[in-house]
């Protein structure tokens, strides 16, 4: 199983617990198992973000180039078009397509600057504004060249620290989200500097794992089903609503490499890898197409609550996958607004 596979799967699974998560919003039902998958269904996708983007723009050894042409014409150069190209872009473009949409569907008035507030200034579709906001934060470390982790780690920590910080002031700071989910994004940056200590000690964190340790996993895995049964009280993580705290990010550890490790143990494939490529495209559509399967469930079908929701998720996904199918199928600009594929 190569190396791509665990990661596709890891991002799939997030996108489907995304799903879960946004259905039982919008059928109004309790899945009863948030509780389990909220420390890891968007914060796993911030780890394995930080685990591509330390191995990719990340320089080995000898390999500093000058700053100007690093960032001109080198990796800086790639990231900066990534982030402004097939993240920033497409978010404001899936916030405008969304906009009109969720306004009908909720009976609101369609006013100019809640269509500015929600695609110019990042304040709807959250969890890929916040990757961009953490992504240019990591940015600042790259540029002054750090070469040790722990200097990333550091860093992220003090964003992190900082978003806390922003987070309880009184007044406008605490509660807006724009520019950009930009409290959202300085918390993550922490994640991703995780992933990134993931990656460079992946073979010795794996290994304390392995062999007669591995009995270690299982016994990982009932503390933390118990911590999230009788402790969850004291998580605090979801980074769109509030900021990390010491106890929610002991959850967000523990839940993350649970589920790596389970993805390093399924089989790849071709499906796997297609749609783990494109797990973005999906996130897109993780608020508006629940929405709309919820509404329609509700005036046509008369279920059990459970049975309505997990139909929800299922209708829901298929529906999104068959959009992103199309779409990269035909317009395969709109995730990657330079043209490429």
């Amino acid at each position: 199983m190569t190396e791509l596979n665990w990661i596709n799967w890891v991002k799939l699974l997030c996108v489907f617990f995304i799903f879960v998560n946004h259905s039982a919003i919008y059928c109004g039902v309790d899945s009863g198992i948030g509780h389990y998958y909220l420390p890891f269904f968007v914060n796993a996708f911030f780890v394995v973000s930080g685990y591509l983007f330390f191995r990719k723009y990340m320089p080995k050894q000898g390999t500093w180039a000058d700053r100007k042409e690093w960032v001109c014409r080198g990796d800086g150069a790639t990231l900066l078009g990534n982030v402004l190209f097939k993240i920033l872009l497409p978010t404001m473009l899936f916030s405008a397509l969304n906009f009109f949409p969720k306004k009908i569907l909720r009976g609101e008035e369609i006013l100019l600057p809640d269509l500015l507030n929600d695609t110019v200034l990042g304040g709807s579709i959250w969890f890929t504004n916040a990757l961009a906001v953490a992504e240019l934060l990591l940015l600042v470390g790259l540029l002054f060249k750090w070469k040790r982790m722990s200097l990333f780690l550091l860093y992220g920590l003090l964003m992190a620290c900082a978003a806390y910080g922003l987070f309880q002031c009184v007044g406008f700071v605490s509660e807006s989200n724009v520019p950009f989910y930009y409290k959202s994004g300085m918390s993550a940056t922490l994640l991703l500097a995780l992933g990134g200590l993931y990656w460079l000690h992946e073979r010795t964190i794996d290994h304390i794992f392995s062999g007669w340790r591995s009995v270690l996993l299982p016994c990982l895995f009932v503390g933390y089903l118990c911590a999230c049964r009788f402790c969850f009280s004291l998580y605090s993580g979801s980074l769109n609503l509030e900021p990390l705290n010491v106890t929610g990010l002991v959850f967000i550890v523990v839940s993350v490499y649970l589920l790596i490790r389970l993805c390093k143990a399924l089989p790849g494939g071709r499906f796997v890898n297609y749609w783990g490529r494109h797990s973005i495209g999906i996130y897109f559509f993780c608020g508006a197409i629940p929405n709309i399967v919820a509404i329609a469930l509700g005036k046509t079908v008369s279920l059990p609550p459970m049975v309505n929701l997990w139909l929800c998720v299922f209708l829901s996904l298929g529906m999104a996958l068959v959009a992103v199918y199309l779409l990269n199928r035909f317009v395969p600009w709109v995730y990657d607004l330079r043209g490429r594929k």
